[in-house]
């Protein structure tokens, strides 16, 4: 399994809060056996100040593989044992405008 920083990937199953659903998440980091991943809500009523909206309008949404605007939640960055991500779905990936604006709030290159 190649994960590397910058990917989205769904993760079949999360509990979240009061959500236990399947939910896509971005890798911000990677080491040897660990990454840093984020997650990603749909529920923009639930949308608080440190959270960054990607939308569908921004050029490269479509490299996202997101199927809908989202925003990555601020609180929702855990740190993850590699194989624990072994069953998730590659969706797409950040680039361009979007990558850089991840970069941004994340205050950190994608890495």
């Amino acid at each position: 399994m190649n994960i590397q920083a910058g990917q989205i990937y769904l993760a079949r199953r999360v509990v979240f809060g009061k959500a236990d659903y399947s939910r896509p998440f971005l890798v911000l980091q990677t080491d040897a056996d660990r990454v840093r991943i984020c997650f990603f809500s749909t529920k923009f009523e639930l949308i608080e100040s440190g959270d960054l909206t990607i939308s569908e309008l921004d050029p490269e949404f479509k490299d996202t593989g997101l199927s809908e605007s989202s925003y990555l939640v601020s609180r929702a960055t855990p740190n993850v044992l590699l194989e624990k991500l072994r069953d998730c779905k590659l969706l797409g990936f950040v680039t361009g405008s979007i990558k850089k604006r991840v970069e941004n709030w994340w205050r950190a290159p994608l890495r």
